[in-house]
């Protein structure tokens, strides 16, 4: 668990508690499955995996920057989608920044399409 709170930390810019709080409510939580890549002792990947009647939730999916563009997250995704092996109407949703380009990228290029968008917005601290 203290390797994979790091690995959040580090790839979405989240706090230790933060982390800490999804990682341990995702790995304890009966319906989810969490995927770790690793290559000897270290994590290079993250992906916590939902069932929920006939769908499956991907989220959390992540990979270590010094991994990022080598491959690493497609070889996890592919992973991932083969164990799953979603039968006759059951689907796997993902969620994905759009601003995120080069997650944006690895899941168009890998079979997932935009279903739905919702953008976001902060208000500027500089409004009077």
């Amino acid at each position: 668990l203290p390797k994979m709170i790091a690995l959040n930390m580090e790839s979405f810019g989240e706090d230790h508690e933060s982390a800490a709080h999804m990682v341990r409510e995702n790995f304890n939580h009966e319906l989810t499955r969490c995927f770790v890549g690793q290559i000897d002792d270290e994590i290079f990947g993250l992906a916590n995996v939902r069932k929920e009647e006939s769908d499956y939730y991907i989220c959390g999916f992540n990979i270590a920057p010094v991994y990022r563009g080598t491959g690493m997250g497609r070889y996890l995704l592919y992973r991932i989608l083969h164990l799953l092996k979603p039968g006759d109407g059951e689907h796997i949703t993902l969620e994905v920044d759009s601003a995120n380009h080069p997650a944006y990228m690895l899941y168009t290029t890998s079979g997932f399409e935009v279903q739905s968008q919702a953008d976001y917005y902060l208000l500027r601290p500089d409004f009077q």
